[in-house]
């Protein structure tokens, strides 16, 4: 295995921060793909809208 020096990060890791909480929600699926973060499932917590 090698790793091309000229690959950069996907452009959604700046978000894990925010996107860490919903996910650790029962029910919460996440989904990744490349530079694609598809999220699913349904979270019952009023507090995440």
């Amino acid at each position: 295995m090698s790793i091309d020096p000229d690959t950069r990060p996907a452009g959604w890791m700046n978000t894990l921060d925010t996107l860490i909480p919903l996910m650790t929600q029962p029910g919460a699926e996440l989904r990744v793909s490349g530079n694609t973060i598809e999220l699913g499932g349904s979270v019952t917590e009023t507090k995440f809208g």
